[in-house]
């Protein structure tokens, strides 16, 4: 309903979204957010999301979630076919912030990744 199951709230539009999505309205996997898997198209996906529940969907990945709709759709597709730690960084929140199956950073446990600048060949050195 439109209290969410607490009597005397009154919800607003991103959690009605989100309310919609955990009451099976869409099919779901079993990370508990939006099966990708049943879009063909990013333009399919625009069509039966709308942009709050791509928000929503992008925020729960910890992938950026601003833009327009064409914009969260396609970075939403991005997650359809690809593994999130195999994702390119600018695609998540913040500086490189990219989350790990365990929740730790990609590059490993207290790890940061830099370019080493006395480093003429611009390769990454990742220092522990």
């Amino acid at each position: 309903g439109d209290n969410g199951g607490v009597v005397g709230w009154t919800l607003k539009p991103s959690e009605k979204a989100l309310v919609s999505m955990i009451e099976g309205s869409r099919k779901e996997n079993s990370s508990g957010g939006v099966n990708l898997k049943v879009f063909e198209t990013v333009e399919e996906l625009m069509g039966k999301l709308s942009e709050e529940e791509l928000k929503l969907e992008l925020t729960r990945l910890g992938m950026k979630c601003g833009g327009k709709l064409l914009d969260r759709a396609k970075r939403l597709w991005c997650a359809r076919d690809t593994p999130l730690d195999k994702l390119p960084a600018k695609l998540f929140k913040g500086k490189g912030k990219m989350l790990g199956n365990n929740g730790s950073r990609g590059a490993g446990e207290g790890a940061s990744q830099q370019t080493d600048r006395n480093n003429n060949k611009g390769e990454t050195v990742v220092y522990q």
